[in-house]
């Protein structure tokens, strides 16, 4: 990966970047991506990943919940939780080793946010 520009910082430990692809399919692409922190060692983990020119402004909404589970969606700014408009991770943490699945299997704007522990991952 090239070097990343900081666009906008959080004191959550959320931030923003745009930086370039330096392997694999979309090799020297530059794309946005939002990042969280995670895990004692600083490590970040992508929340979402788009094509640098997608200037859409989305919201963010991160759950910690029991049993090392993490739900990380994102939507277009302004939409309600409540609405069908929602882009839906689950990260799972077991033993040092996270896995990431998406609401519906996919990563449609298309899950309610309110939803997110009942909806079906893969």
């Amino acid at each position: 990966m090239a070097d990343s520009v900081k666009v906008a910082p959080d004191a959550t430990g959320v931030e923003i970047l745009t930086d370039t692809l330096s392997s694999g399919v979309g090799a020297g692409k530059d794309v946005q991506r939002m990042k969280l922190g995670y895990g004692p060692d600083g490590a970040y983990q992508d929340l979402d990943e788009r094509p640098a020119t997608d200037t859409t402004v989305l919201a963010a909404r991160v759950d910690e919940a029991p049993g090392g589970v993490t739900y990380v969606g994102t939507a277009a700014a302004g939409a309600l939780p409540g609405a069908a408009a929602w882009r839906i991770k689950r990260l799972t943490e077991f033993g040092g080793v996270v896995t990431v699945e998406w609401a519906d299997g996919d990563a449609a704007y298309d899950n309610v946010w309110d939803d997110r522990a009942s909806l079906t991952y893969s």
